[in-house]
C-alpha cells in the first residue's frame, strides 16, 4: 500500500514538473473515453433499428398471408363488388318511387295563412270521414295539427307541414276503412325546415338533437320523437317522416289496416306496433237475450289499444323527398 501511493506521488510530481504532459494525458483520457461512449450509443441505436426492422418484416408477411391480401387483383374484386352493391341500391331506391307523383310533387301553400285554410280544411273533411265509418273521435281532434288550429306554420315550415298532412290524410284514409272502434291520437315528427334536415341527415342516419326545433309550450301532443335505432335515413341516400297513430278496435282492425298500407301509394314503412289489451264494450241490441250463442266471442276481451309507428320514406335524389 506504501508502494502504491510512492508512485502515485511520484507521478503527480512529475505532472507538477511538467504540466504540458499532463494535460495531453488528461485530454487524451477524455477523448477515449468519450468514444467508448459514443461507440456504445451507436451499438444501441443499430440493435434497436434492427429490431425495428424485424418488426416490420412480421408485418409484412402478415398481411401477405392475408385474405383477401392487398393485391391488384383483390383491389378489382372489391371494386367490383362495390359497384354491384351501388347497383343494387339505386335499384332498391327505385321501388320507393311513389306511384301517385303528384303526392309529393303538389306544390305546398305559399304562405301561412293558405296552410291554415288547408290544415283547417283537412280537419273538417277528416272528422266528416271518421262519422261516416263510425270511428269515435275527439270533438276537438285536429289530427295531428293543433298547433296550427288558429294559425298556420311558419314561413320555413310550409313544404315540410304540407308533405305531412299529405302523408297523414292517406294514413287516416287506410286506417278508417278498416273500422277502428275509436281513433285515440295521431302524432307526427316536429317538422324540420330544408336547411334544418340537410344538417340532419347529413350528420347521421337519425338526424342530430341539435337540428331539432325547440317544442313550443301546448304542443307537445302533437309531436313524438322516433328512436334512431328504429329509423330508416341514411346520410346523403333516404330521407323520412314518421308518424305514430294509435287507436282501438279489434285484431282484425290492425290487420286490415296493415294490408291497406302494404298497397297504399306512399312509401310506406311500418317500423313498430304495440297493442295492449282493453276491456270489450258492451253488446249493442235489445239485452243479453238477443244474443245469440254464435255471435259470442271464443275471446270476450279481445278489444285492443293499437300504436302503430310508420315512416314515409323518399330518397334525397327522388321527387320531392328532400323537402318531406
Amino acid at each position: 500500500m506504501l508502494k502504491e501511493y510512492q508512485k502515485f506521488k511520484q507521478v503527480m510530481n512529475w505532472f507538477k514538473r511538467d504540466p504540458f504532459v499532463g494535460a495531453v494525458f488528461l485530454v487524451s483520457v477524455l477523448t477515449i473515453s468519450g468514444e467508448a461512449w459514443l461507440v456504445r450509443r451507436t451499438h444501441n441505436d443499430a440493435r434497436s433499428a434492427v429490431a425495428v426492422l424485424d418488426q416490420k418484416k412480421q408485418e409484412r408477411e402478415n398481411l401477405l398471408r392475408c385474405s383477401p391480401g392487398p393485391s391488384e387483383e383483390n383491389e378489382r374484386a372489391v371494386s367490383h363488388d362495390l359497384e354491384a352493391a351501388r347497383e343494387k341500391l339505386a335499384a332498391a331506391l327505385a321501388t320507393l318511387v311513389v306511384p301517385d307523383a303528384g303526392i309529393f310533387t303538389a306544390p305546398p301553400p305559399a304562405k301561412p295563412i293558405e296552410a291554415y285554410f288547408d290544415i283547417a280544411g283537412f280537419v273538417e273533411n277528416t272528422r266528416e270521414f271518421a262519422a261516416k265509418a263510425q270511428v269515435v273521435i275527439r270533438p276537438d281532434e285536429h289530427f295531428g295539427f293543433s298547433s296550427h288550429a288558429s294559425e298556420g306554420p311558419a314561413m320555413e315550415l310550409l313544404p315540410a307541414v304540407f308533405r305531412q298532412r299529405v302523408a297523414i290524410k292517406f294514413l287516416l284514409e287506410a286506417l278508417f276503412e278498416a273500422h277502428p272502434a275509436a281513433l285515440i291520437s295521431v302524432q307526427r315528427e316536429n317538422p324540420l325546415t330544408m336547411s334544418q334536415s340537410s344538417r340532419s341527415t347529413s350528420s347521421g342516419p337519425a338526424g342530430t338533437d341539435a337540428a331539432k326545433p325547440p317544442v313550443k309550450p301546448g304542443e307537445p301532443a302533437d309531436f313524438f320523437e322516433l328512436s334512431k335505432a328504429i329509423s330508416l335515413r341514411v346520410a346523403g341516400q333516404m330521407n323520412s317522416t314518421a308518424f305514430r297513430i294509435e287507436f282501438s278496435g279489434q285484431t282484425r282492425t290492425l290487420r286490415t289496416f296493415l294490408n291497406r298500407l302494404a298497397s297504399c301509394s306512399l312509401p310506406v314503412v311500418v317500423r313498430s306496433v304495440e297493442a295492449e289489451p282493453l276491456p270489450a264494450p258492451p253488446p249493442t241490441g235489445a239485452g243479453p237475450s238477443s244474443v245469440t250463442e254464435s255471435a259470442v266471442p271464443i275471446i270476450a276481451q279481445n278489444f285492443s289499444r293499437f300504436r302503430v309507428i310508420v315512416e314515409v320514406v323518399a330518397p334525397l335524389n327522388g321527387t320531392g323527398g328532400a323537402e318531406s
